[in-house]
């Protein structure tokens, strides 16, 4: 376990969805590993954003498969 504490915890993208529920245990590890006063970042999204196709201009276009379909995307 790290020992904190520390001015800033931050969690990446996915992490929520891959937590237990209820979050009340994350969510009292990231208080203690906090000093008073410290920042929480997270950042997070659904999943269905890395099935849009960034590259179109023609608004939002779903341009990969939301369900893995066993083949690599390129």
């Amino acid at each position: 376990m790290v020992e904190g504490p520390f001015d800033l915890v931050y969690t990446s993208i996915g992490t929520i969805g891959w937590l237990p529920y209820p979050l009340v245990a994350w969510a009292k590890t990231i208080d203690a590993l906090l000093k008073p006063g410290g920042t929480f970042f997270i950042r997070d999204g659904h999943p269905m954003l890395f099935s849009i196709d960034v590259d179109n201009q023609d608004g939002l276009v779903i341009g990969y498969p939301y369900f893995p379909t066993g083949e690599p995307i390129a």
